[in-house]
């Protein structure tokens, strides 16, 4: 971990990039599909991990697959409670973790941009 990342931040761009990737399981639902293999769920965790590396201060490798925390968050939940649910969770969780690899990328690019957008602006102001 950075020296000027605190455990706090590095815990609040966690809760946040999960908040922010929650919203895969929406667009899931909205497709009829869970797991789905629409594009919108493909692109949407590059889009959610871009935001939070480019507004965040932890570790790209720890906030860019944070964003897909809730989906085996939901995996589990639905095995332990049981019913008719998803019977194929090995094969979600390998979905899932594709779909943190992207996440991982989007990330990589979005504090790439910040980056080269604060370097830019610095030159400038020179």
């Amino acid at each position: 971990m950075s020296p000027h990342v605190t455990t706090r931040r590095l815990w609040a761009d966690v809760v946040i990039a999960a908040i922010l990737g929650s919203g895969e399981l929406v667009l899931m639902n909205l497709s009829d599909t869970y797991p789905g293999a629409g594009p919108l769920e493909f692109v949407y965790p590059f889009v959610a991990g871009l935001v939070i590396g480019a507004v965040g201060r932890g570790p790209v490798w720890i906030v860019g697959p944070a964003t897909m925390l809730v989906l085996p968050v939901g995996v589990f939940v639905g095995a332990v409670k049981g019913g008719t649910g998803l019977n194929l969770w090995p094969i979600a969780l390998v979905y899932y973790g594709i779909l943190a690899a992207i996440a991982l990328g989007g990330a990589a690019v979005g504090r790439w941009m910040a980056r080269r957008w604060k370097n830019r602006s610095v030159e400038d102001d020179a």
